[in-house]
């Protein structure tokens, strides 16, 4: 009869996953660093994992960090973020208690997708080993032992500017599909595989750089089809991905509500986009800790998003919130958007629509009509508007920028401040 394991005490992991991620240029292959010494709980996400052909694999998770300086504190600094031990729990709960073999991958991303540290990769959590209250606390420190890696992990240092998610993202799907050159290993695959991204999601580098898509209004589709690691995104198809902390910034950098609305939608183009599972990926906030950084992060190029001008009687949206380049048809994230610029108890009397000067007078103003009532529509259908209510287009009338084409050349802020639906309001009828 073989020996009962040692009793699972404490964590001593922290100082060895710091010591990892000193590291970040280490491939997958790197990193076998030793056990830690007998006792320590949370020894099995260091150690390497020795295939076993029989061995039936239950489920991988691969969870994903940002450490870029718009979703964490700058050295010294301090600030609420999330709470990983909800993370863990939400995607994780359960699987210590089932049977199979149980695998954990950790990255922490920035920038370049090739700079994603993997302090954690395809680590085997430990059976349980003793009765039903064992086990239940046994469970307990298997997640302590998780979030307190992921923790550590956020104490990565970037080597790059930038936010670059969706490159992080190609990268789980090679790991997850066994697609990142790691031979032999997971010859059957998961049954389950799932993914969760811990990040603001203001991503502004790689496949998938947010000031492009505010500047033409582009869907997800383009993006990820034009990205050169479309094989590894692929991957992501069915796969059951969460994204936690979408629009939350670190405190001095907070979005605003509408902003945040229209980016947790984008998300959800995302996601469909590439054809994950799951039941539900853009996740509710969760649980927060406060966090003081002794790390040097480099600020994040900034997403300035559009502003929307706000009054008692009427909201200017700008166009690019709402619609691709030269179209009429209201994205998802606009949806959200809408509903939580309008919210209920404002009672909607018109809504115009404006461009720029940039095509024929009246291509403009046939535009901008179509415009306007796709966006009443939208506002009659779920309870935003009553019928009567106004659609109309001015076309390029109405400027809020008058110089256009200073010294005949295009100003393309005052160009994109003349683009926007004005909603009207008055008092009950």
């Amino acid at each position: 009869m073989e020996a009962e394991p040692p009793p699972r005490a404490r964590r001593a992991l922290a100082p060895l996953v710091a010591a990892v991620l000193a590291f970040p240029s280490l491939s997958a292959c790197d990193l076998t660093q030793p056990v830690a010494e007998d006792g320590d709980a949370c020894a099995w996400l260091s150690a390497p994992r020795v295939p076993d052909a029989e061995a039936k694999i239950a489920s991988h998770t691969v969870f994903l960090v940002d450490v870029t300086a718009s979703f964490l504190p700058a050295k010294g600094e301090q600030s609420r973020t999330l709470d990983p031990k909800g993370v863990v729990t939400a995607i994780m709960g359960g699987d210590f208690q089932g049977e199979g073999e149980h695998l954990v991958s950790i990255g922490a991303f920035e920038g370049a997708s090739t700079k994603t540290a993997w302090p954690t990769l395809r680590a085997a959590m430990p059976p349980a080993t003793g009765g039903d209250a064992t086990v239940a606390q046994e469970e307990q420190e298997m997640i302590g032992c998780v979030s307190d890696a992921i923790a550590s992990a956020e104490d990565t240092a970037p080597l790059s500017t930038g936010t670059d998610v969706l490159g992080a993202m190609t990268q789980a799907g090679e790991i997850l599909g066994g697609d990142d050159g790691q031979e032999g290993v997971d010859q059957k695959g998961p049954t389950a595989r799932r993914l969760a991204v811990i990040t603001d999601g203001l991503s502004n580098s790689g496949c998938l750089d947010l000031r492009r898509v505010l500047k033409d209004g582009a869907d997800p589709d383009g993006a990820l089809r034009a990205c050169p690691r479309a094989k590894g995104l692929a991957r992501l198809g069915g796969v059951d991905t969460r994204l936690f902390g979408i629009g939350t910034q670190v405190s001095d950098r907070v979005l605003s509500s509408e902003h945040a609305e229209w980016l947790k939608g984008y998300w959800r183009e995302v996601c469909r986009s590439l054809k994950v599972g799951g039941t539900g990926c853009v996740q509710p906030p969760g649980a927060t800790r406060t966090v003081r950084s002794g790390v040097d992060r480099t600020d994040d190029p900034v997403i300035a998003f559009p502003a929307i001008h706000k009054d008692p009687r009427s909201d200017d949206i700008p166009s690019e919130l709402l619609f691709a380049t030269d179209s009429a048809t209201l994205t998802a994230r606009a949806k959200a958007l809408l509903t939580q610029v309008v919210g209920k108890g404002r009672h909607v009397v018109e809504v115009i629509g404006y461009t720029d000067s940039r095509a024929s007078a009246a291509y403009n103003r046939d535009l901008s009509q179509r415009r306007a009532s796709a966006v009443l529509r939208y506002l009659l259908a779920h309870g935003l508007a009553s019928p009567g209510t106004r659609a109309e287009g001015r076309g390029e009338t109405g400027r809020k920028c008058t110089r256009e084409h200073p010294k005949g050349v295009a100003d393309e802020a005052c160009m994109a401040e003349n683009r926007r639906v004005t909603i009207r309001y008055g008092g009950r009828p």
